[in-house]
């Protein structure tokens, strides 16, 4: 009896032994229940959600804090936007007073020099009538110029020239040929090399002071009959243009233009070899000063 007590006994601890040690045990089971709440101890989020408890007024007082700091930021946007636009309409008023003020200081400084330089006006006069010959023509003419300005004029030069140009030839292009050769001889920059080598003569270089007047000797512009193309009846009209050029006191280039037709007892001028007596008026084109 006591030899199968012991066995049993025996027997009930080799089986405990075994069923504690199954994965399923009942005893395991409680051990992995009795561990999840040491692992439950080591999650921080676990922990701060159970222990700690923030009020609700310090909550408010954040909320309302960051509502007051977003308004801030806001405001202090407009306020940059609005400054930002200040300053373009300022840069941009700026801008046109500026343009203004260099406007009105051009017009300003245009009106001093042209207050305070020379002006000259010229008279010309026939002193022989026009001539033909066989190869050319001439005309002998006497100038007086005129200073009507406020400075000296210096350095100037009479420039007459003799223009002759067929009949048939369309009227807008022998005004076209008349002003051509204007052009060529009374540019700016010509007149500028011309006037800065001329030398005081009885034909040109003279100095005209304000209110004064001088008078050229007789000038006689010629024109060479290859030049003329008259019309098959040998008719021609004849033009005197060119300028009177002048330096003020800062060598600043000027010119009176001009320009005149030789009128005749005819409406046509016959080639002949001979003087044709005339007398000169002014052109409605060619006439112009700077």
């Amino acid at each position: 009896m006591n030899v199968i007590g012991g066995l049993l006994l025996a027997v009930r601890r080799w089986a405990a032994f075994i069923f504690r040690q199954r994965p399923g045990d009942d005893r395991h089971g409680a051990v992995q229940t009795e561990t999840q709440p040491a692992q439950q101890e080591q999650d921080p989020a676990s922990v701060l959600q159970s222990e700690l408890q923030i009020p609700q007024a310090v909550i408010d007082r954040y909320d309302a804090n960051e509502r007051s700091k977003g308004r801030f930021e806001r405001l202090k946007l407009v306020i940059e936007g609005a400054t930002l636009l200040v300053v373009f309409v300022y840069a941009g008023i700026t801008y046109c007073l500026l343009r203004e003020a260099a406007e009105a200081n051009k017009i300003s400084t245009r009106h001093f020099l042209a207050s305070n330089r020379p002006w000259l006006a010229i008279d010309i006069s026939v002193e022989k009538p026009l001539t033909f010959y066989a190869d050319r023509a001439d005309i002998v003419l006497r100038g007086i110029i005129r200073n009507g300005g406020t400075a000296p004029a210096i350095r100037t030069v009479f420039m007459p020239n003799l223009v002759i140009i067929g009949t048939p030839i369309d009227y807008v292009l022998r005004e076209f040929e008349v002003l051509k050769l204007q052009k060529r001889l009374c540019n700016r920059d010509g007149l500028r090399v011309r006037l800065q080598i001329q030398t005081p003569t009885r034909s040109g270089g003279a100095l005209v002071i304000p209110n004064a007047e001088i008078v050229y000797v007789p000038h006689g512009p010629q024109s060479a009959r290859n030049d003329w193309r008259p019309s098959p009846s040998g008719d021609v009209a004849a033009w005197i243009t060119g300028c009177v050029g002048y330096l003020d006191g800062s060598d600043g280039v000027h010119a009176t233009l001009f320009t005149y037709r030789y009128l005749t007892s005819t409406l046509t001028i016959k080639t002949e070899p001979g003087e044709i007596s005339g007398t000169l008026a002014l052109s409605d084109i060619g006439q112009d000063a700077y």
